[in-house]
């Protein structure tokens, strides 16, 4: 779960400046998962986001990435087999700066 943490925010950071940096799903909701539908209804279409990327871990840990293009547009989703995380990269480069 650690890595699909550190994911996140690589991909945060190669979509600067046009991201929110600091983006928290509310747990404030009792418990109940919101779906994309309803972050485009509250967040998107109300602040002029044309593009979603979410990524998401199902319960057999399998993960997927979905582009979503608000309001109605349609969604892509794709399933990650795997990935590298920009810290890794930097490990293994002989110059990584």
């Amino acid at each position: 779960e650690n890595e699909v943490l550190d994911l996140v925010m690589d991909l945060r950071k190669m979509m600067l400046p046009f991201t929110a940096m600091n983006f928290q799903q509310d747990s404030s909701s009792s418990g109940k998962k919101l779906t994309l539908s309803h972050y485009v209804k509250g967040i998107a279409t109300p602040m002029g986001i044309s593009h979603l990327l979410c990524i998401s871990q199902s319960a057999s840990r399998r993960l997927h990435l979905r582009l979503a293009r608000a309001p109605v547009g349609p969604t892509l989703t794709f399933e990650v087999e795997q990935f590298s995380l920009s810290k890794e990269i930097r490990a293994i480069q002989r110059r990584p700066y």
